[in-house]
């Protein structure tokens, strides 16, 4: 039978419903992904005014809304509570699902996360693999890609550890630089597509953002992920490449990534940075401009191929900190998408039927 996994066990696909496809609700990735950035921003005025190991309060909540890896504690949710009132204003505005992409080495807690949903009494699918190559625990180097192949699908078949909490999708799948990707991950994306391929579970990788200059928004290397992992045999129609938003501005360069069979996740929603530190330039897209790439997408008809989410993984991302938070597309995107044009057909193949496809298997 054909099904999605959830951290309370299987679901039928109907019951997913509106569905946000790549977001954080317990994470720590501070923990080794920005490992050395207090050392390595050059000074400016705002990081001068911000201690790196310093709570997130009012006080420096403006600072953050501009470059939010200031401080350390910014890209922390380790309050479960919290997240469960955040998700209370998706479910508010009809949200039934989360797919929380997590993965190991910045925090994932599949217990934590099991916990939520019983609580909020939304559907969380948890995920297995590996982020950037920074993040990796020790292991990952000395494994094979057959090992870690082996785990992925241990975790999507049989559960994460001792917890019997089964994996749900492959990823977010981490690769940084040198573009397009680390040797190690590489080793990981090719791994993590063996897992898809014995399990047929949806897949996504998030893909490296900087160029040698680390620039931002300029990276267009996501062919070269599904050259590798189509040569691997995977079937691309259950790939979906986080963060293209951020490329926004090259529509071709998705037509042409759309035209290969694969999806396209605009998952940025409510993210308006300005990084003056590491990825520089990154918060340089708007909802506007995600919006204004969307429209066209849907008028060249290729809405079944394009998922929407949020990626909340800074508190400034939450209503509690001033942020737009989990309900951010569903009450303020939606009803500008159908402003523009955008029928209802196509938001709900967006929100609903393009992640049921993804997630079933």
């Amino acid at each position: 039978m054909t099904q999605i996994q959830t951290v309370l066990g299987s679901i039928l696909p109907e019951e997913l419903g509106t569905t946000l496809m790549h977001e954080h609700l317990i994470v720590s990735a501070f923990n080794k992904t920005f490992v050395g950035t207090e050392k390595s921003v050059q000074p400016s005025t705002s990081r001068d005014e911000v201690d790196f190991n310093e709570p997130v309060t009012m006080n420096i909540l403006g600072l953050l809304r501009r470059n939010p890896i200031l401080c350390k504690d910014n890209s922390i949710y380790s309050d479960e509570s919290l997240a469960v009132k955040e998700l209370n204003y998706f479910k508010e505005f009809g949200g039934k699902s989360i797919v929380e992409v997590t993965v190991k080495g910045i925090g994932r807690n599949p217990l934590a996360l099991q916990r939520i949903s019983k609580t909020s009494g939304l559907n969380i699918i948890a995920a297995t693999g590996w982020y950037v190559a920074i993040s990796h625990p020790d292991y990952v180097k000395n494994k094979t890609v057959e090992d870690l192949t082996a785990i992925m699908v241990k975790e999507i078949e049989e559960g994460i550890g001792t917890t019997g909490i089964k994996a749900g999708v492959i990823g977010e799948i981490g690769c940084s630089n040198p573009v397009p990707y680390h040797s190690e991950e590489k080793k990981v994306v090719r791994a993590a597509a063996g897992a898809q391929i014995e399990t047929n579970a949806a897949y996504t990788i998030h893909p490296s953002l900087t160029d040698a200059n680390k620039r931002i928004n300029s990276v267009q290397c996501a062919d070269k992920y599904v050259d590798l992992i189509e040569k691997e045999g995977m079937n691309l129609e259950k790939f979906y490449l986080s963060h293209a938003d951020r490329t926004s501005m090259y529509l071709d360069y998705h037509r042409k990534l759309l035209d290969r069979g694969i999806s396209l996740g605009y998952d940025c929603f409510g993210k308006f940075y300005y990084f003056d530190t590491i990825f520089i330039g990154a918060g340089g897209v708007t909802d506007g401009d995600r919006i204004k790439a969307i429209v066209e997408l849907c008028k060249n008809g290729y809405d079944k191929q394009i998922i929407l989410s949020h990626d909340c993984g800074f508190k400034t991302d939450l209503r509690e900190y001033g942020g737009f938070g989990y309900a951010h597309i569903s009450r303020n995107i939606i009803p500008m998408l159908e402003d523009k044009g955008v029928s209802h057909k196509q938001i709900r193949n967006m929100m609903i039927d393009n992640p049921m496809h993804l997630l079933a298997f």
